[in-house]
């Protein structure tokens, strides 16, 4: 409910969370606190940031190590190929990333359906502490698996 609210939000919003799922629906541009005080400018979301930090931290790493010889270009190459393997998402974690899939809405109804329930006016005391409770492990349980999907998502974009 929050999110739809936001999202059709005419201003400009300040949003500090460790939800990466809401921030990817939410965000076009972030500040990021980076080490030693420095803000960095980002025109995206969270998960294009993620990916422009991989990109240049495998940069950064191509360019630190010296120039190999053309003896070691063939171990270099096979070398390369491996990585590439590496990068792809294996059986189990396709089966894994088609799972979380299908269940980011199935949370996002349930607690869409708990937050209904908790407006209506209807429950006692003790059923709203209990879908109070509920909403925070549901909650907490989407954020584990929107972290996870995210880790799936850009194993797929890096190969």
């Amino acid at each position: 409910m929050l999110e739809s609210y936001l999202s059709s939000f005419e201003g400009v919003l300040i949003i500090v969370t460790h939800d990466r799922y809401f921030l990817d629906k939410l965000v076009e541009h972030l500040f990021v606190f980076e080490r030693g005080g420095h803000i960095r400018d980002f025109p995206g979301n969270f998960t294009q940031y993620r990916l422009q930090q991989e990109v240049e931290a495998q940069q950064a790493a191509e360019q630190a190590t010296p120039q190999e010889t053309k003896s070691t270009a063939p171990a270099a190459s096979q070398a390369t190929r491996q990585g590439n393997r590496k990068k792809r998402r294996s059986y189990r974690e396709e089966q894994e990333f088609q799972q979380l899939e299908q269940q980011i809405p199935q949370l996002e109804g349930r607690i869409a359906e708990l937050e209904q329930r908790m407006s209506s006016g209807s429950l006692n005391n003790e059923e709203l502490l209990k879908a109070g409770e509920e909403i925070a492990q549901t909650q907490q349980e989407m954020e584990q698996v929107s972290e996870r999907w995210f880790e799936l998502a850009a194993i797929e974009e890096e190969a």
